[in-house]
């Protein structure tokens, strides 16, 4: 019975401190990624798809990019075959952006750059909408 014991505490230790960090919302929370970028394609939006005149197969999409630690970070990169992302903050809401999407359009490549500097507040901003191909930009600043 004594050789059960100690397990059986560590056991009830172990779930009390777990339940205890769950519901103070520290192992629930949301960590950002490494580089502190996330970027998401995603289907165009119901509103944003009336006159996109795409000539893809989908209705249009959308690169969503968030950033994390705002605050703290003072560039963003991110590289695939789709889009090369470099984005720079320059003061407590301007950040430089220097986005360029990738896409296949009709056996063709077609590459959309976009280069600007803007007032980005907290919270998601649409920087850039492309009627043909039916492709637009989102950044969104996430704060934690």
């Amino acid at each position: 019975m004594k050789r059960f014991i100690a397990p059986l505490v560590l056991l009830v230790v172990a779930t009390l401190v777990l339940l205890a960090g769950y519901l103070t919302g520290y192992l629930g929370r949301e960590w950002p990624p490494a580089n502190g970028l996330q970027v998401l394609w995603e289907p165009l939006p119901e509103t944003d798809r009336q006159g996109v005149l795409t000539g893809l197969e989908s209705p249009g999409e959308q690169l969503v990019v968030r950033l994390y630690e705002a605050d703290r970070r003072t560039r963003w990169q991110a590289k695939s075959d789709r889009y090369q992302l470099d984005i720079r903050r320059r003061g407590p809401s301007v950040f430089v952006l220097d986005i360029t999407t990738y896409q296949r359009r009709n056996g063709a490549a077609v590459a959309r750059h976009l280069r600007t500097a803007i007032d980005l507040p907290a919270g998601n901003a649409r920087v850039a909408r492309y009627r043909v191909p039916g492709q637009q930009i989102v950044v969104e600043r996430v704060e934690q």
